[in-house]
């Protein structure tokens, strides 16, 4: 509906809710009430009716948009996102029952699904309450609290570091330094992805132009969602941002989960194709973990694909020639399609030099770095010579790492000088002498 206004204007958007509202009105009892209370929200408020019902409506409301809208000359198709909510048992007021048929509506617009319904005991769970968590982040968004860490990728070939990960943190106040996996879902289903979208990107392009501003040429990605892709003004707010902080297009890379693209594959496309006309690069981030055909790969204007983590943890667990085969075959159709290749998750030397030898572009685990704050990052502590991988004290987490990859115990290394050598140097001890990192 927001592009329809956008495309054609107002007067067409006000044409379009008239047919709509008719549609919605159809669809319902005659002691129903329908309620237009936003520029594209509608509330319906089911009397006297149990929750067989009310998924009932769910599913008429939904069908009741499957044809076409006209629209002078054009026709149009339109879909909704529906969250149900029901009274006593949910909310014993109606600002509270609206409150929880919008946190059941967004849980059906992030995950692609046409209605979803409110489930009191997951949606309220001790400290877990997600309502508040909402709210608590809401206003972390206001105040600026909310953190960045960068995690670098390594070039398997130039053994540099071209490339940082943005990672969003929130350090809450009750529940300590929460990760995002913690309160993205929050995110989504309280409304709240574009402004933490916004800051992320603002944030991340700030660090960039400062660490350009002092010679070093680090391009930094960014994760972004479905909820991004569908939000008609993506586009400008990246260009508008890149030109903000006079950071070139090709220093940013965006992140998109393959499962994303599935919420609605041509608008997403349009999108991607937009995104890379500004100059920067476009990834699908965890590759192999949704549906993409090879058809929708191709039609893509992506420059990387990062394989899914379950690549990596089944090379890890022993070099088993169907898993290798599989990740070598992986990396070569992306190389075939022009693409770059990344492998995240890698935590021990064994991994990383499989993944060179089956021709992967960049590397990014622990084994490598752990994410840090912008001023902890080790590899910028060093002489800028290209932004080397220099980190000649490593954490006891990485040693340990570094000791279990070792076979049998027979081989170590660490990361000296900026390097990673991808043959191993032997190390002769005897038996009254640790191993390294032990």
């Amino acid at each position: 509906f927001k592009e329809l206004n956008d495309s054609f204007g107002h007067p067409a958007g006000d044409a379009i809710l008239k047919q709509l509202g008719a549609r919605l009105k159809a669809s319902l009892r005659e002691s129903d009430q329908l309620i237009r209370f936003g520029g594209d929200e509608f509330a319906v408020v089911l009397m006297d009716a149990d929750a067989e019902y009310a998924t009932t409506i769910a599913g008429n409301l939904t069908d009741s948009l499957r044809e076409p809208f006209a629209l002078d000359a054009v026709s149009s198709r339109i879909s909704a996102s529906i969250g149900i909510a029901h009274a006593p048992a949910d909310a014993a007021d109606s600002a509270a029952l609206m409150a929880r048929a919008d946190v059941a509506m967004y849980r059906a617009k992030s995950s692609g699904l046409p209605f979803a319904v409110f489930e009191h005991a997951r949606d309220f769970e001790g400290d877990g309450n997600r309502l508040r968590l909402a709210e608590e982040l809401r206003l972390a968004l206001e105040r600026g609290e909310l953190v960045l860490h960068y995690q670098p990728q390594l070039d398997l070939r130039s053994d540099e570091i071209p490339t940082v990960e943005a990672l969003i943190r929130w350090p809450h106040p009750r529940l300590g330094l929460l990760h995002p996996l913690s309160f993205l879902p929050v995110a989504e289903e309280a409304g709240l992805m574009g402004p933490l979208t916004r800051w992320v990107l603002e944030a991340a392009l700030t660090q960039c132009a400062a660490w350009r501003g002092a010679g070093r040429r680090i391009t930094v990605s960014v994760n972004i969602s479905a909820t991004n892709l569908l939000d008609v003004g993506f586009t400008n707010l990246v260009r508008g941002l890149l030109e903000r902080c006079e950071v070139p297009a090709d220093a940013l890379i965006l992140e998109i989960t393959e499962t994303s693209l599935i919420t609605e594959f041509e608008r997403s496309r349009r999108v991607i194709a937009q995104l890379r006309d500004l100059g920067l690069v476009v990834s699908i981030d965890d590759f192999g973990a949704g549906f993409t055909s090879l058809a929708f790969l191709g039609s893509l204007a992506v420059g990387e694909l990062k394989l899914d983590r379950t690549f990596i943890t089944r090379l890890a667990t022993g070099e088993r020639e169907r898993e290798v085969q599989l990740v070598r075959a992986t990396i070569d159709l992306g190389h075939a399609l022009g693409l770059r290749v990344v492998a995240e998750g890698v935590e021990d030397y064994g991994t990383l030099a499989l993944l060179s030898r089956c021709g992967c572009d960049l590397v990014q685990g622990y084994f490598i770095d752990v994410p840090r704050p912008a001023g902890e990052l080790t590899f910028l502590t060093q002489p800028s010579s290209g932004n080397k991988s220099a980190q000649a004290a490593r954490s006891e987490h990485d040693d340990r790492l570094l000791a279990r990859s070792s076979s049998a115990g027979a081989v170590a290394t660490r990361l000296v000088g900026g390097r990673v050598p991808l043959t191993p140097k032997p190390v002769v001890r005897t038996a009254a002498q640790p191993a390294t990192g032990s």
